[in-house]
């Protein structure tokens, strides 16, 4: 297709049963997408860096999730060619160490990596699973 293709991006946290007070992250985008109009989550109370060169968003003195999903961004986004590439988040290098991860809500707000759900794939799969080898083979296994 040509022009611009234009997609919405949405960040989500599923934070354990202690909550979200924050999050530190970066989004690695590839050169054909445009990140346009940043919305980020209200209850926010502070906010440093930028998605694209890495962040950290803190809720503040509200706790959020506990075991529910929590979104930080939704960003406006243009793809402008058909080339395949990946969005995803990837840890925060401007944290010391680089971090990709929240901070819970428990004493002392202690950091945990996440466990990421998906990657945004344009223009490709992302490499879906096919099957290679037939059921029977797969049980002589075991």
């Amino acid at each position: 297709s040509t022009g611009f293709q234009a997609f919405t991006m949405y960040i989500y946290w599923l934070p354990g049963t202690h909550g979200l007070s924050s999050a530190e992250f970066k989004v690695s985008a590839p050169s054909n997408v445009i990140l346009s109009t940043v919305t980020a989550n209200p209850d926010i109370a502070v906010s440093l860096g930028t998605l694209t060169a890495g962040t950290a968003v803190t809720f503040g003195a509200i706790c959020e999730g506990a075991g529910v999903w929590v979104w930080t961004h939704h960003v406006s986004c243009f793809l402008t060619s058909a080339v395949e590439g990946i969005i995803e988040l990837v840890p925060d290098p401007t944290a010391i160490p680089p971090f990709l991860g929240y901070a819970s809500c428990e004493l002392g707000n202690p950091p945990y990596p996440i466990r990421k759900f998906t990657n945004i794939c344009l223009n490709s799969t992302c490499g879906m699973a096919t099957q290679t080898k037939t059921w029977g083979a797969i049980k002589s296994l075991f």
